[in-house]
C-alpha cells in the first residue's frame, strides 16, 4: 500500500475505537453519557485548523474520517455550528472499517491510493470550522489527564 499504509492504519485504529464503544459500555467501562461524550469529542476533534497534505498521515486520516462522517450523516453544520448525530456515528465507523479491511486484504498501492483520494476531501464545512478555530484563542491548559478505561484495566491485572 506504499505511502498510504500509515494513513489507512491510523484510520483503522480510530474506527476500531468507535466500533467498540457499545461493547465497552455494555461491559460497564462507560455509561451512556461518557460514550456520547467520546463520540462528540471524536467528531469535533476531526476538524483541523488547516488542510494537511499527504505527507501528514495523522491529519489526512482525520480529514478522511470527517468527510466520511459528513457525507453519511454523522454530523451536520447548522447555523455555523456542529451538530453531531450521535446515533449514526458508530454505524458509519463500522461501514468505514469494512472498506479499510477490504483495502488491507487487497494490499495494493492503487486500491489504497483510490481510497485515500476518494475520502481526503477538504469541504467548505471544514474550512468554516478551521476559520472559526483560528479566531479562538488557545490558552495553555494545565490539566490532569484521566483515562478511566486504562486505569481500570491496570487495576484488574
Amino acid at each position: 500500500m506504499g505511502e498510504y499504509s500509515n494513513i489507512i492504519e491510523e484510520n483503522k485504529a480510530d474506527m476500531g475505537g468507535l466500533i467498540f464503544l457499545d461493547l465497552l459500555k455494555n461491559e460497564g467501562y462507560y455509561d451512556e453519557e461518557k460514550k456520547n461524550k467520546i463520540i462528540v469529542t471524536f467528531i469535533v476533534d476531526s476538524f483541523l485548523n488547516a488542510k494537511p497534505d499527504l505527507s501528514q498521515p495523522h491529519w489526512v486520516r482525520s480529514v478522511m474520517q470527517n468527510y466520511y462522517q459528513f457525507i453519511n450523516g454523522g454530523y451536520e453544520i447548522i447555523n455555523d455550528k456542529i451538530h453531531v448525530n450521535i446515533d449514526k456515528v458508530v454505524s458509519i465507523a463500522q461501514s468505514m472499517m469494512e472498506k479499510i479491511i477490504d483495502i488491507q486484504l487487497n494490499n495494493t498501492l492503487d486500491y489504497a491510493k483510490e481510497y485515500v483520494n476518494e475520502y481526503f476531501k477538504w469541504t467548505d464545512e471544514m474550512e468554516l470550522i478551521a476559520n472559526k478555530k483560528a479566531n479562538v484563542s488557545n490558552p495553555v491548559l494545565n490539566a490532569k489527564i484521566i483515562n478511566e478505561l486504562a486505569d481500570s484495566l491496570l487495576k484488574e491485572n
